[in-house]
């Protein structure tokens, strides 16, 4: 499970991440260059939205030297596991929430019921999917092309084993089925 917390969560939460820019491999700092579009109803990594600001918050804690890496993904471990996380932990976790109320990703109601609600040990259904987004141009004409899975539930390709819910590979898409693969190009 660290391993999981640590590189499919802390690492995309802040930092470099290797992207395609200009016809070629490029790093971009994610949630600062990176841009978020809708999946049915889901906006940004998890749902619900203000869970995205803690592992934000975490993970900028631990790129600007705040905070380790095992002491994040320990927090993550103890909220997981209904244990008392860290003050320091939660400091970070609930700037990052608040970050996001500052960018407009969410609103403080919304927070507030977020952590009321998981005070009270409340379980929200998992709703993610993959998603990729290219603009360029076609035919010199400018153009965007999207290709998405639709949001997981129980019979969805998706969530049946651990390599399609960690990550996925563009040319494959983890085996995703082609029938469930939505895509558009305007």
């Amino acid at each position: 499970m660290r391993v999981l917390i640590e590189g499919h969560l802390l690492h995309i939460a802040a930092g470099p991440c290797l992207t395609w820019d200009n016809g070629g491999p490029v790093m971009h700092q994610t949630w600062v260059e990176t841009g978020s579009a809708p999946m049915g109803g889901v906006l940004g990594g998890l749902d619900p939205s203000p869970f995205n600001g803690i592992p934000r918050g975490l993970g900028l804690a631990v790129q600007n030297g705040k905070m380790t890496v095992d002491e994040a993904v320990g927090f993550i471990e103890d909220l997981l596991n209904n244990r008392v996380a860290t003050v320091a932990g939660w400091r970070h976790a609930l700037g990052g929430m608040i970050g996001q109320i500052r960018n407009g990703e969410s609103g403080f109601g919304e927070m507030v019921k977020f952590l009321v609600l998981s005070a009270l040990r409340r379980t929200y259904p998992y709703r993610g999917g993959l998603l990729a987004r290219v603009t360029g141009t076609r035919d010199g004409i400018p153009a965007v092309v999207t290709r998405r899975t639709p949001v997981s539930g129980p019979g969805c390709y998706f969530m049946r084993n651990m390599a399609a819910i960690t990550g996925f590979a563009p040319e494959d898409w983890a085996g995703t089925p082609r029938a469930e693969i939505v895509e558009s190009v305007t």
